[in-house]
């Protein structure tokens, strides 16, 4: 009895133990995410300063020869063998521990077959500006490498990935299939990203769709070759394909009648379900259904949308558990832009309706629910030139966006998704990390996790998503720390992870709240659509809703600001202002004539924000160390009210970004060649070879040399060991008969 217990309370001890050392290898990762992190936001804030010397600087996922540091590990070393190479003891594929490459999805690409060139400026500067955390990353694999080998298993590999789907990712290696991952789709980044914000801040999403007969015309002129209606579905598949279970999801139709989608029978009353997989796949499958026809009714799709949201907020005012009355409702609405019914109908009026219907239903927080609505309203291949969509999104705190047949499906959301993180950009939940459910890598095939963190611009407010990092481990070196199962350490992490979450960064009903400045709201509209989607304020409009030029003017003079001028940051201007340092910008600014510094030892981002660009009223100064901005007229409207309005709400554009380089890879000497022919070497070299995977495999019948072994090994043993019994037969027959005779 007493042997029994003691055998008990040693079971418990180890158990005890091995959830503390499975704890501590989480505690650890975490720590790891937030450091590399950290890195890659400090590297985001110098942007602008890594476009220079960005040029033939990374490596592609497919065109690049990696550097002299490349090797061909053996399979014990790597952790796994590359299946197309062999099975990892005499071939592998190639890796490089010294660098990093970029996965770049060919929606991104302006020649996807060619050299495969970023089309755009702000991947580019993803591009660039990740490069620089590159040395972090080959930094921690070194000093971390002895302790995953005491493990037993391979070092985490590491990646960036932006939210306009570029990929960093360590170690180098080649890829697969060209220009066909995108981290947006995968489950590391899904998990990171969606599950998190949606944990922040619960949504609730009505899609108001358009589905009347313009929506079959060509996106545009040109290349186009889809329909308005088909680039829709994309988005609009894509959209909810990235909500979770903590979501709530409708979809309303409109033409010139309005109907909701994944219901059974046409008769009300309708509301929003739980956005799970389930629901998902019928609303995907009815939108990919839809055929275009009749006319465009907008105020018949409104109509149904809001009665809809009313009903599904009036039956959530009665449950009684919820700790939070947070609700957050997105609008997204999809249009061309050709209104046609009701006849008549103006502008304004529709505006006016949309305007009162969000008031009205704002209104019914008799419960004490804290509800916003966000409207979301997409231009599809018309550039809508009545701005009718506009107008209702200036009018109704809301974003608007003008979607050409160019754009990229997965950027045409990037302020929906981008007003949803905002909880999580503040202090309290700056160290908070996400575990993804276990998955199976795309490069090894393994099963494992990732932990990843969210990236976010903190130079904005409010602080603005940019993407997610993200760290692999495999279950197995879990396992190994654990000493159980696979099931039961699944749990174990499940839980482990879990708990810290709750622990540390549970979310307040505060917290949940999205509540936006008018700046906020500013900034989120100049990052979904540019210069184009910000609102001019009511007092400079002229009546078509532009800016009023005479208007500016005025409105400056009364602040007594007629021009402004920056100073280049050099010594002789430095001297010239009596200051001591050389890391100055002054600004000054001419007030009825006269010249006057208002600024001084301001960042050059300070000093951008609080320039106001007007027109020449008085001359400029004498002395050339002052340079004279833009004129107003040669400027975008919007761009003079962003610095008008909202100083530290916008993101600036580093200068020549028009002019960014175009030439990033290092090489393209692997252009047009098979993977296999890319990465397949002999293990222990640093080159690709044609050998492999000949030595691993036996083509024909696909069999490796441990089965070749096998096969010649194990027939021999078998006819020795029948041999051997046969003879000790014959000599036991002959026994017996010797001694009968």
């Amino acid at each position: 009895m007493i042997f029994l217990c003691l055998l008990l309370a040693a079971l418990c001890s180890r158990t005890n133990a091995d959830e503390q050392a499975l704890l501590t290898l989480i505690n650890r990762l975490n720590s790891d995410v937030i450091e590399f992190r950290n890195e890659v936001e400090l590297q985001h804030s110098k942007r602008c300063d890594a476009i220079l010397g960005c040029s033939h600087a990374s490596y592609d996922e497919c065109l690049s020869v990696l550097s002299l540091g490349q090797s061909c590990p053996s399979k014990d070393t790597l952790g796994y063998a590359v299946q197309e190479c062999g099975a990892g003891e005499n071939c592998n594929g190639l890796f490089d521990f010294t660098s990093t490459t970029v996965r770049l999805p060919n929606v991104t690409l302006v020649d996807p077959n060619g050299d495969r060139t970023p089309r755009n400026p702000n991947v580019i500067e993803a591009i660039c500006s990740s490069k620089r955390a590159e040395e972090w990353m080959v930094n921690k694999y070194e000093e971390d490498k002895v302790y995953w080998e005491t493990l037993g298993v391979a070092s985490p590999q590491m990646y960036i990935g932006s939210a306009t789907g570029m990929l960093r990712i360590f170690p180098a290696r080649a890829s697969r299939e060209c220009g066909s991952y995108d981290p947006r789709e995968r489950p590391w980044y899904k998990g990171a990203v969606p599950n998190t914000i949606s944990s922040a801040a619960p949504r609730h999403v009505v899609f108001l769709l358009d589905k009347s007969l313009s929506m079959g015309e060509l996106m545009g002129t040109g290349n186009s070759t889809i329909t308005k209606l088909d680039y829709m579905k994309r988005i609009v598949t894509h959209t909810l394909r990235f909500l979770t279970d903590n979501d709530s999801v409708a979809v309303v139709t409109f033409a010139e009648n309005a109907r909701v989608r994944g219901v059974i029978g046409l008769e009300p009353p309708y509301y929003w379900k739980p956005a799970n997989s389930t629901n998902i796949e019928q609303l995907i499958n009815e939108v990919n259904a839809l055929i275009p026809s009749g006319r465009s009714n907008w105020i018949e799709g409104f109509d149904k949308a809001f009665d809809l949201i009313r009903r599904s907020l009036r039956r959530n005012a009665y449950k009684p558990n919820e700790e939070c009355k947070v609700e957050n409702v997105a609008l997204l609405f999809y249009s061309d832009g050709d209104m046609n019914l009701p006849a008549g109908i103006t502008d304004a009026e529709v505006t006016q309706y949309v305007v009162s219907r969000i008031q009205g239903i704002e209104g019914i927080n008799d419960e004490g629910a804290d509800l916003q609505i966000y409207p979301f309203l997409y231009s599809i291949g018309n550039p809508d030139p009545r701005q009718t969509a506009k107008q209702i999104s200036c009018a109704a705190s809301g974003i608007w966006k003008p979607i050409t047949h160019e754009m990229a499906i997965q950027n045409v959301t990037l302020g929906y998704e981008t007003l949803f993180s905002v909880p999580l950009g503040d202090e309290a939940h700056q160290n908070f990390t996400t575990w993804s459910d276990p998955y199976i890598f795309a490069s090894s095939q393994e099963v494992g996790y990732t932990v990843s963190a969210l990236l976010y611009d903190r130079n904005i407010s409010p602080p603005r998503f940019i993407g997610a990092v993200g760290i692999d481990f495999l279950i197995s070196a879990a396992m190994e720390v654990y000493e159980a199962s696979e099931e039961d350490t699944i749990k174990a992490v499940k839980r482990l992870t879990s708990y810290i979450a709750e622990s540390n960064f549970a979310f307040t009903c505060e917290q949940q709240d999205i509540d936006l400045t008018y700046c906020d709201l500013q900034s989120l509209r100049h990052f979904s659509g540019g210069d184009e989607s910000v609102c001019i304020p009511d007092q400079l409009q002229n009546a078509e809703g532009g800016l009023d030029f005479m208007k500016l003017e005025a409105y400056l003079l009364e602040q007594n600001v007629t021009e402004a001028y920056t100073a280049k940051t050099e010594l002789a201007e430095a001297e010239l202002a009596g200051l001591e340092t050389t890391n100055v910008t002054m600004v000054n600014v001419t007030v009825r004539n006269e010249t006057i510094t208002i600024a001084a030892e301001l960042n050059e981002t300070e000093a951008n924000n609080i320039s106001i660009e007007t027109p020449t009223i008085a001359a400029a100064p004498a002395d050339p160390a002052y340079a004279p901005v833009q004129s107003l007229s040669a400027l975008s409207a919007h761009s003079v009210l962003v610095n008008l309005n909202c100083s530290n709400a916008f993101s600036l554009p580093c200068p020549g970004m028009d002019e960014y380089p175009n030439n990033l890879w290092n090489n393209l000497e692997l252009k047009g060649k098979a993977f296999e022919d890319r990465t397949c070497c002999l293990v222990g070299t640093n080159e690709a070879s044609d050998q492999c995977p000949k030595l691993d495999e036996i083509e024909t019948f696909g069999l490796s040399q441990k089965q070749i072994f096998a096969l010649i090994i194990v027939p021999l043993l078998v006819i020795e060991l029948c041999g051997c019994y046969f003879c000790f037969i014959r000599k036991r027959m002959k026994d017996d008969e010797h001694e009968r005779h």
